[in-house]
């Protein structure tokens, strides 16, 4: 099967519609000569100016000028700590796609020690990359992303990939406003979905 990188307009969407359809789908992050690859297992979509949990909420001024780039640019921004690693979707409303979790598919050695520069005891594969902090520990994820283009082939990218799973939705985790809305998406039974 050849893969293909997913162009602009599979991000030129609704993020809640982006957030299920990213789904299943492979995320590389090309790290000097090799390419770590995971699929795609769970995220979270954050809608905008409206959205009370988004960081671009009722912004008129001051919204973070990463938010203001294409579909298909990358946003990151430090919570406790960790880089988050969200996808532009729809730009005109500020919106945007969290990835939160992984499952493994390529590289996963250099996975366990990109994450053992946290966290010394990891020995579960289901560990590297389930939570948007992990995944970002995994995947050396940092500002230096801020920006990017992932509809390109560069230093992260997101490549189509067909599967048939069911796929279940939630409040999101870690938000205390907006939490009436079922923002959240995962494979349904996925042992890589966060806990």
């Amino acid at each position: 099967m050849k893969y293909r990188i997913l162009p602009q307009e599979f991000y030129a969407r609704a993020p809640d519609v982006v957030a299920k359809d990213l789904l299943g789908r492979i995320f590389c992050r090309k790290i000097g000569d090799r390419i770590l690859a995971a699929k795609i297992v769970e995220t979270e979509a954050y809608v905008g100016k409206d959205d009370p949990a988004a960081v671009g909420y009722r912004k008129v001024k001051n919204v973070p000028f990463p938010l203001t780039n294409p579909p298909g640019f990358v946003f990151v921004y430090m919570v406790h700590n960790n880089w988050m690693f969200n996808i532009i979707a729809k730009t005109d409303d500020l919106g945007a796609v969290l990835i939160r979790a992984a499952e493994p598919w390529r590289e996963i050695d250099e996975m366990f020690r990109n994450r053992k520069k946290n966290n010394k005891k990891i020995s579960k594969v289901e560990e590297l990359c389930s939570g948007p902090g992990r995944f970002s520990q995994c995947f050396l994820i940092d500002k230096k992303l801020q920006g990017a283009d992932i509809t390109k082939l560069g230093d992260v990218f997101v490549l189509d990939n067909v599967e048939t799973f069911k796929i279940e939705s939630s409040g999101r985790i870690g938000v205390t406003r907006g939490i009436r809305k079922k923002l959240r998406f995962y494979i349904k039974g996925n042992r890589f979905v966060s806990k």
